[in-house]
């Protein structure tokens, strides 16, 4: 009796075997022919890319409110409240409250928070010197609100890449070993195998893939995640997770046999008492903690792997777009303001002139 154990392929294996144990098999018929004992595992192809950075314009939303800038809005609120004061003594128009430090304090504030003033201005000068407030306190806001709300919106990391058109635009090299890289290939549709002759996509073979994955920044890594659950077992344990994307599933851990063959029973009944045993489990975990991350690549592969749990998946990835429509959004509102701000002045004026007249 015959048996091939691993990979097996027709134009690897010229013997043929009696049964076949962990193989991955492309000739899907040949399979369909075939008795598979149960259970089996199913083993994914993934790709292992690097994970989202984080998106480091934050940083001049962090300068924007730093206290030296608290400090100056203050000391200039102080500094135009005492040359309000001063104009107001200076002229006999007005009435005496709008002499007090706290009354023009409060109008100064109010301009700023966006509320009504009390009172209208008597004179040109103070009308003039109020108005230029207004638009200061316009732009402010504005840019105040729209850095606010970006700040909101924005997750701070960039966009992952999420399928294999992406991974090929990234132009990241993409490590495989020959065995892996056989596999996909038969997997492939036929509308992307003709992406595999292009020379834009950087795909190179080693012996040891996850190796080059972790020393090499700007690299990607197809290969199953059974495997990967050995060398990424380190991190897994602390409760990180590498980002990739699925291709397709192989059945792994399994017997192929003749149809009709007398080894079939024999070996799917034993192999079931194994399973419900947690034998399986057992071989399975103690391969996997005898592979942990050597060392010297942990630092490395800190930088690729995930540092959250999925936390920004629910958030928008910030462009150029969100801060644009942010700032014709609050420009708008406050034209709209500023328009009725100036309707209410000449309604109030035309109401006078009517009641002066009668």
């Amino acid at each position: 009796m015959t048996h091939t154990s691993g990979h097996y392929h027709p134009d690897f294996e010229t013997a043929r075997p009696d049964y076949l144990i962990q193989g991955v098999v492309d000739d899907m018929d040949y399979i369909a022919k075939h008795f598979i004992t149960f259970p089996h595992v199913f083993t994914q192809l993934r790709w292992y890319v690097p994970c989202p950075k984080k998106n480091f314009i934050h940083g001049h939303f962090y300068k924007v409110f730093e206290p030296t800038l608290w400090i100056f809005l203050f000391l200039m609120f102080i500094g135009s409240t005492l040359i309000t004061v001063l104009i107001h003594k200076l002229s006999f128009e007005e009435s005496k409250r709008s002499r007090s430090t706290s009354y023009n304090l409060y109008c100064i504030w109010a301009a700023i928070t966006s509320v009504a003033a009390p009172e209208m201005p008597q004179t040109i000068t103070r009308r003039i010197i109020f108005l230029m407030w207004i638009c200061f306190s316009l732009v402010l806001s504005t840019i105040f609100q729209s850095f606010f709300t970006s700040f909101l919106i924005q997750p701070g990391v960039e966009k992952e890449i999420s399928n294999i058109l992406e991974l090929f635009k990234s132009n990241l090299a993409i490590y495989s070993s020959n065995v892996t890289i056989f596999s996909w290939i038969v997997g492939l549709p036929d509308d992307f195998k003709d992406l595999i002759n292009s020379p834009k996509i950087n795909l190179k073979f080693t012996v040891n893939p996850f190796e080059s994955f972790c020393k090499i920044e700007q690299s990607a890594m197809v290969a199953f995640d059974l495997d990967m659950n050995a060398d990424f077992r380190t991190y897994y344990l602390k409760g990180l997770e590498p980002c990739s994307f699925a291709f397709y599933s192989h059945s792994m851990y399994f017997l192929n046999f003749e149809t009709n063959s007398p080894y079939y029973e024999a070996y799917n009944s034993k192999l079931m008492q194994y399973f419900e045993g947690g034998l399986l489990d057992q071989l399975i975990n103690k391969f996997n903690s005898s592979r942990l991350v050597p060392p010297q690549l942990l630092d490395n592969l800190r930088k690729k792997l995930r540092l959250d749990h999925g936390e920004n998946d629910e958030f928008f990835v910030l462009n150029i777009q969100h801060l644009k429509y942010v700032f014709i959004l609050l420009v708008c509102g406050n034209s709209v303001s500023f328009v009725v701000f100036i309707a209410e002045i000449i309604f109030f004026k035309i109401k006078t002139w009517f009641v002066s007249n009668n």
